[in-house]
């Protein structure tokens, strides 16, 4: 028989900052995009309207946060199947963000993402394309 556990202010206290240290753990591992290749990847605005940007990408999950860059971020993921990954995520002080990313092949994806930035909301949608290495002129 297990004793009764009887959770005081400092208890709840306590699991509040492990939760904390939780939260800043790495991210989870998304399946959907362990097949994407990494390399030079173009983006573009998917209806073509705006400049395309090149990005060296060494894991695809990068692609999650892709209004937020490099910013520090908590992740949950809402989705994983195969093809498709839903990730919602926060970025104390910069921040937050819900992304689906499908996967048309292990070199093209289909980017949705909105939510908040520099206190201003976003609502985009990209298609990413590996044009090969890093390093490498875009074809």
């Amino acid at each position: 028989m297990r004793p009764l556990l009887l959770l005081s202010a400092f208890t709840l206290v306590s699991l509040g900052a492990a939760a904390a240290v939780w939260s800043a753990a790495p991210a989870p591992q998304v399946a959907a995009l362990a097949q994407v290749e990494p390399g030079q990847w173009q983006v573009k605005p998917f209806l073509g309207e705006g400049p395309a940007r090149s990005l060296c990408i060494s894991n695809a999950a990068s692609f999650i946060q892709i209004e937020h860059g490099e910013a520090s971020c908590s992740r949950f993921v809402v989705e994983d199947r195969p093809g498709v990954a839903t990730v919602s995520y926060s970025c104390p002080g910069a921040g937050s963000g819900r992304t689906t990313i499908r996967v048309e092949t292990t070199r093209l994806l289909d980017i949705q993402s909105q939510g908040i930035v520099n206190n201003a909301p976003f609502e985009v949608r990209y298609e990413a394309r590996r044009t090969g290495p890093c390093g490498a002129a875009a074809r």
